[in-house]
């Protein structure tokens, strides 16, 4: 094939591709509704996803130079800097160790971040974060099995 066919070639096979995948894809949902912390800001666009705080300020809390305690609080998280642990890292407000200041994204550590995790508070090494269903214990007296009717003498 000479050049100027083969150029328009792959011109035809890359927009046939845009078209049935539904436009050029970035690698982000276009469209995301997931709001982590529950500020009604979609986490595709909250630079502060783990900690509430209005549109108007990209999803980010308001900064405040104390916490309610008095101290200073440099990432605004609630966790005075005298005693968070990461005074960098803003807590993910998540009722899971949220007085030590530090996120954490894996509560029961298996491998299964919590934003995704369906039981982030029990380990376990599935897609879902969640333990399989087993099957109930078989019964202590089970029925007797069922006999066969008598055949027929003739």
């Amino acid at each position: 094939m000479h050049a100027p066919r083969m150029r328009f070639a792959l011109i035809g096979i890359w927009l046939a591709h845009v078209v049935a995948c539904g436009g050029v894809q970035t690698g982000q949902p276009l469209q995301s509704t997931q709001d982590v912390d529950h500020d009604d800001v979609p986490d595709v666009i909250d630079k502060c996803p783990y900690n509430p705080g209005p549109d108007v300020n990209s999803g980010c809390p308001m900064q405040r130079d104390t916490t309610p305690s008095g101290g200073p609080d440099r990432e605004n998280d609630g966790v005075p800097d005298a005693v968070d642990r990461c005074p960098d890292q803003p807590e993910d407000r998540d009722a899971f160790q949220d007085e030590d200041g530090c996120p954490e994204p894996d509560n029961d550590q298996d491998g299964v971040v919590d934003v995704v995790d369906r039981c982030p508070n029990e380990p376990a090494r599935t897609p879902d974060g969640c333990a399989t269903v087993n099957a109930p214990p078989p019964l202590a007296n089970p029925p007797p099995p069922a006999s066969e009717p008598p055949t027929p003498q003739p």
